[in-house]
């Protein structure tokens, strides 16, 4: 008997370099998802549902950009599989498993001291352009909002933006799925005097089409603030 079919990702091709567009790129390295030892060290991965049934037919593509230099994984997934990453396969069950096993109570020190320091040098940044009022922050891709609530806490009018729908439930603070989202409730969405980027930019799918959005909705001389890992 012939088992039931199982549903395949699709990806798409980022054809031009994700930081200055041009469509000059050379491989560095490719392979399938199904190979060894990528195979392994997805399995050993806390997840809700797997994913790899859905991607063991895939291969993925690292490239680098002949002009700037940028390098990055060419093939994503497409945006309904992007959300499935965030609400099936990564959910909060999966999340709590990770940081269970590989994060240490001091690790969670470490992280929410960094956010205070961080905050604290906003406020510093801020208060000479402020006005006196409180100073307005986005915090894009704000997962559970813990920077958002730091930041609510010093007195900042701050606001979290983040799509997974775990981040709803189990978030610290409200949030808005989308940057659509906030001006559909907002109206009028006010200048934002910094915006920040916390292991974010890493994810996204088009990170300069994000930032040049965001940009947008930033107050002259207002600070960005991205951190990524290496």
């Amino acid at each position: 008997v012939c088992g039931a079919m199982v549903e395949r990702a699709v990806f798409i091709d980022r054809s031009a370099c994700i930081s200055c567009r041009s469509p000059a790129l050379e491989e560095l390295a490719s392979g399938g998802f199904a190979d060894e030892p990528l195979h392994g060290i997805l399995a050993a991965q806390a997840w809700g549902e797997s994913p790899l049934p859905f991607i063991a037919h895939e291969h993925w593509c690292y490239v680098r950009c002949r002009v700037c230099g940028q390098a990055y994984h060419r093939r994503i997934l497409d945006p309904v599989w992007m959300t499935a990453l965030y609400t099936r396969w990564e959910t909060q069950q999966a999340m709590a498993a990770f940081i269970a096993s590989h994060i240490s109570p001091q690790d969670q020190l470490h992280r929410g001291a960094a956010f205070v320091a961080h905050a604290l040098r906003l406020q510093r940044m801020c208060a000479s352009r402020s006005g006196g009022l409180a100073p307005r922050v986005l915090d894009y891709g704000c997962g559970h909002g813990e920077f958002v609530a730091v930041c609510r806490v010093l007195g900042f009018d701050a606001i979290g933006i983040d799509f997974a729908p775990d981040r709803e439930k189990h978030g610290m603070v409200n949030r808005f799925p989308s940057l659509e989202a906030l001006r559909h409730e907002r109206g009028h969405v006010p200048s934002f005097d910094a915006v920040t980027l916390f292991e974010v930019l890493e994810h996204l799918a088009d990170p300069r089409g994000t930032l040049e959005e965001l940009a947008q909705l930033m107050a002259p001389g207002a600070a960005l603030v991205l951190e990524t890992p290496d």
